[in-house]
């Protein structure tokens, strides 16, 4: 199964939405979690254009693109070129909500708003731009008023953990998952995975393709004609756009 699908690994680069570095070698490590602290992921690109490596070294946002889903997404932190093997390789680090996390808010509420609109509120006070992307968690309203004054996101996953909820920064901005089981928004098969399921405790990782697979979603699996249902913790992906790894690793808590 693991030659399946391979052949097209087409990857497109968009620094502040131009494309660059058509036709390079691309190797992307990138790792997202159920958390507002930013994880850093690493893309090497090979033998790239002096006017892409100054629009890069000038740049704010990357993405890494796989046909319509996003590998990868997030604020340039650093960019630099080394010779190597005979060849020039630029490393660039980008992280996803960077700007977010090192935000603070002074913000107080009235009683009876609900969850998601003291979360926007905060998100406004916050001056990052990043916005609410997703709610999907009990948005009770609060009963008592609030006052939050420091860091953004120890608000934000205080008001997730009141919704029974956690949060993390999607390529779209701020998303809250809810714990409570509902229905799958992936399904995978024998066919979709790359490998067998590992199961450890009430934990179970997947290989699969790289997709643009998100945290805090429902992944129903049906293997060997099996099928149960978790919630996505975490993911890994690998890939290399010419013939290295090709995969993300999903890590699911079984329901």
């Amino acid at each position: 199964m693991s030659e399946k699908n391979t052949f097209d690994r087409s990857l497109r680069i968009l620094v502040d939405g131009v494309e660059i570095a058509q036709g390079c070698r691309l190797r992307l490590t990138a790792g997202t979690t159920l958390s507002l602290r930013p994880p850093l992921h690493r893309l090497e690109i090979a033998d790239l254009s002096e006017s892409s490596a100054a629009l890069l070294a000038g740049g704010r946002r990357l993405e890494v693109i796989r046909g319509i889903a996003v590998l990868a997404s997030g604020e340039i932190t650093e960019a630099y070129t080394r010779p190597e093997s005979g060849r020039r390789l630029t490393t660039v680090i980008f992280s996803p909500g960077l700007s977010l996390w090192r935000s603070a808010v002074s913000f107080s509420i009235p009683a009876g708003m609900r969850i998601s609109e003291v979360m926007r509120r905060l998100l406004e006070a916050s001056g990052t731009g990043v916005p609410l992307a997703a709610f999907a968690a009990e948005d009770h309203s609060l009963s008592r008023p609030q006052a939050f004054f420091g860091r953004t996101c120890d608000a934000l996953a205080l008001l997730a953990e009141t919704a029974d909820a956690d949060a993390f920064c999607g390529s779209a901005g701020v998303c809250v998952s809810g714990r409570k089981a509902r229905d799958a928004a992936y399904s995978l098969s024998d066919r979709d995975l790359l490998s067998a399921p590992v199961t450890v405790g009430n934990r179970m990782i997947l290989s699969a393709e790289p997709a643009g697979w998100m945290p805090g979603g429902f992944a129903e699996i049906n293997w060997q004609g099996v099928s149960r249902t978790g919630r996505i913790i975490s993911c890994l992906t690998q890939a290399d756009n010419r013939n290295g790894p090709w995969k993300t690793e999903i890590e699911l808590e079984m329901m």
